[in-house]
């Protein structure tokens, strides 16, 4: 005879609370990083564009993911003109984009957000150097000419001049 799903809970209620505590950790520590970098590309666009010409809004994101679960943050959509440019968070959890062999996942990444015009896409990448360093930096990796840097306002400048060309 099978165990009901009630006896099922009761064994593994104390593996399940602890399973979700984590699991809400990691979602907000990730969503925070998201919501910082957010409102750091919108105050260099506002620097770049006083002027207002681009169309800036806040878009929510779904993401499934594994040892977290659903949850929704928020990604930017900038318009200028008939050209649209979505900064779109895509999971907390990566692979190494820098493996030579089969993607695997890479202990100092900790998320992806895409930058992209839906031609070309630059993913950006949150490292931590070193585990005992609690700093995490963005990298930006050029899908194309797979090369990498360290993503400042002058990388996001140059990025976003070659997605609107």
């Amino acid at each position: 005879m099978s165990r009901s799903l009630k006896e099922f809970l009761a064994e593994n209620a104390a593996r399940l609370q602890v399973e979700k505590q984590k699991s809400v950790v990691r979602r907000d520590e990730w969503t925070e990083a998201v919501d910082n970098l957010r409102n750091e590309v919108k105050n260099w666009l506002h620097e770049s564009d006083p002027d207002g010409l681009f169309s800036v809004e806040e878009t929510p994101v779904t993401i499934v993911e594994e040892g977290i679960g659903n949850y929704e943050v928020k990604g930017l959509t900038m318009t200028l003109g008939p050209r649209v440019i979505h900064l779109t968070p895509i999971s907390r959890a990566v692979v190494d984009p820098w493996s030579d062999s089969a993607p695997r996942v890479f202990v100092g990444v900790r998320g992806r957000i895409d930058l992209t015009n839906g031609l070309k896409t630059y993913s950006l990448y949150r490292f931590q150097p070193d585990k005992n360093y609690p700093i995490y930096q963005w990298f930006i990796y050029d899908q194309d000419t797979y090369t990498n840097a360290f993503f400042d306002k002058d990388k996001f400048e140059s990025v976003m001049q070659s997605l609107l060309e």
